[in-house]
């Protein structure tokens, strides 16, 4: 890209960095497997029997600093449920505005 800027510069009047949206998604391929799971649980010393609780609080724990994080760049977090692939056009329009809003300061 930055190629592309400095051969193109004269023509160029701004340019937009960054991620418009952001979606997560993957598997930790060692934690997808039976045997990679009870390796982590006896490594963090969780029984099995207590690993519900450990999920929840390491979701909890990985929610409040993505958040907090976005909230401190002045960031919007918009929650879509999940399996929603499609957006409806409120939603879409919404985040329309608000990369309009960002975007134009």
């Amino acid at each position: 890209m930055d190629t592309f800027i400095t051969q193109y510069e004269k023509q160029i009047i701004g340019h937009l960095s960054g991620f418009g949206r952001l979606v997560l998604r993957g598997t930790l391929r060692a934690l997808a497997v039976k045997s990679g799971m009870m390796n982590y649980l006896w490594n963090v010393k969780v029984r099995l029997k207590d690993c519900g609780k450990l999920f929840l609080d390491k979701s909890k724990q990985l929610k409040e600093a993505s958040c907090a994080q976005a909230r401190k760049e002045g960031r919007p977090v918009i929650y879509l449920a999940m399996g929603q692939r499609r957006l409806t056009s409120s939603s879409d329009n919404q985040l329309r505005e608000i990369q309009y809003s960002w975007f134009s300061k």
